[in-house]
């Protein structure tokens, strides 16, 4: 019984080398905190709700609950059908559209927040890195400067003038790369942006 108002973590998303979000919740519906875990380091950083994780745990649940609710209404309306022997193929209405309409949430399971090729490709350079390959948009502010402060040191001084020359190395590139992310995370002013997009227009 105890285990029951324990705090459960579902809706996995964006699992990519050992890494993913997870949201922990309560009594299975109410949502508490989500986690960007990272099993390689055995590391739970506590992370803003994320809402690609409510969604793959929300729209299924929805779904499987669509799906019985129409087996059981269909089969209280049942005994209406049942008396018009031309309708008799009614009768597997309810297990045919509450068994398609629960499959399809545990197909949106598998779908929503399957991470894709661009997003792979950042949190390979972000884990190569870093170690982390966490979005730094899915972290608090807080975190992502905690992490850019750490590693900001390993920049030159002049490291942003020579993303606008362009004279970047594979390594100073996947470097600047990561750590211009973050900081426009932490502050999102142009000069950041402008940087940031030039660099992402190398990765297409």
């Amino acid at each position: 019984m105890i285990g029951l108002f324990r705090p459960k973590r579902l809706g996995k998303v964006f699992s990519y080398s050992n890494q993913y979000i997870e949201t922990s919740f309560f009594l299975f519906l109410i949502p508490l905190k989500s986690y960007f875990i990272d099993l390689n380091t055995k590391e739970t950083i506590e992370i803003p709700l994320n809402k690609t994780s409510l969604k793959n745990y929300y729209t299924p649940l929805a779904l499987v609950a669509a799906g019985i609710l129409f087996f059981v209404g269909m089969i209280g309306l049942g005994p209406t059908f049942s008396e018009k022997d031309g309708n008799s193929y009614l009768a597997y209405l309810p297990a045919i559209g509450s068994g398609l309409i629960i499959l399809s949430g545990l197909v949106l399971s598998f779908k929503i927040g399957k991470s894709g090729q661009k997003e792979i490709k950042k949190r390979t350079i972000f884990q190569s890195t870093l170690d982390i390959n966490a979005l730094p948009e899915w972290l608090s502010v807080t975190t992502a400067n905690e992490i850019l402060q750490k590693n900001k040191t390993r920049l030159p001084e002049n490291w942003k003038k020579k993303i606008v020359d362009e004279k970047l190395t594979s390594d100073d590139f996947f470097l600047y790369y990561t750590i211009l992310s973050y900081e426009t995370r932490v502050n999102a002013i142009k000069e950041n942006s402008d940087l940031l997009n030039r660099l992402e227009q190398k990765l297409k």
